[in-house]
């Protein structure tokens, strides 16, 4: 889970003055919103969702900005609609920005990578994303996809997340250990709280992934049976508090679902900081008493 910003680039809308030659710039990413718009079809949305991933996204906020330009405080995502059932706007590049209507009523932008916007989403609690509101291509990421797409995973033709994320390339280097920076104590706990209360998860563990030359702390999440949709959202939003503060103003997380030779190599490199206790059956200690 990524709700990072990247290197700290914020821009104060402008109006017409506002700068378009400047990054990010997605042409893979609206190339593949462009052949999507005309035929949608899962091997396109695919394709569409791994440019996501793959792209740095401009987020609206409400955040003022110092002298220097900089966001003071923790970024506040602009999100238009009901508290019920509202969505949050994200741009491809600034000339999508300039065509927006409420470009003016943002205090300022931040770029985020694309994980990270889905990730903002689901910590403000909304209900979809919409890629460029008003042009010139636009793209609208429904909840249960948001969810996924905010975990780095890519959704599939079936509302499973796909646990490829932790999958390398036979000829990747990839390690798994103990953190580099061993998180803080109220991190751990705050998180053994927050999964408590998600009954399918099974087990938790902290631990530093390092594939090909990036290396992230990562959070793998082990369920008690094959997860769908529902359930990691659950977890998501469960955990969000908890790692608020670390979202915004520390390293980054990523958030993993674990299963088969992942599991297994995690495992051997890091013992787990949530483990379900399950109690045993009412009638074994009522035999147990009666035996005594």
């Amino acid at each position: 889970m990524q709700f990072d910003s990247v290197g700290g680039k914020v821009q104060l809308p402008g109006g017409n003055h506002l700068e378009t030659d400047r990054p990010p710039f997605n042409p893979e990413l609206e190339q593949a919103m462009i052949e999507l718009s005309s035929s949608d079809t899962p091997e396109g949305r695919i394709k569409t969702y791994k440019a996501l991933l793959a792209s740095e996204l401009i987020l609206p906020i409400w955040n003022a900005t110092d002298e220097a330009g900089q966001v003071t405080g923790p970024i506040k995502p602009i999100w238009i609609g009901e508290q019920q059932a509202n969505f949050l706007p994200a741009f491809t590049a600034w000339n999508a920005v300039k065509r927006w209507k409420l470009v003016t009523q943002a205090p300022s932008f931040v770029v985020l990578r694309g994980q990270g916007v889905f990730a903002a989403a689901c910590e403000v609690g909304s209900s979809w994303v919409w890629i460029n509101p008003n042009g010139p291509i636009d793209m609208r990421i429904n909840a249960t996809d948001m969810v996924i797409l905010a975990i780095g995973a890519v959704p599939g033709p079936k509302p499973v997340p796909d646990t490829s994320l932790m999958e390398v390339e036979r000829d990747t280097f990839a390690v798994f250990g103990p953190p580099t920076d061993p998180p803080a104590e109220a991190l751990v706990a705050d998180l053994s709280r927050a999964l408590e209360g998600c009954s399918h998860v099974q087990r938790a563990f902290l631990f530093q992934a390092t594939v090909g030359a990036g290396s992230r702390l990562t959070l793998g999440i082990v369920f008690d049976r094959n997860p769908n949709e529902s359930m990691v959202g659950d977890v998501m939003r469960s955990i969000g508090p908890a790692v608020r503060e670390l979202m915004q103003g520390g390293p980054f997380l990523d958030m993993v679902v674990l299963q088969g030779e992942t599991l297994s190599s995690v495992e051997s490199a890091v013992k787990p900081f949530f483990k379900r206790v399950r109690l045993a059956p009412r009638w074994w200690f009522s035999r147990r008493s009666r035996e005594e």
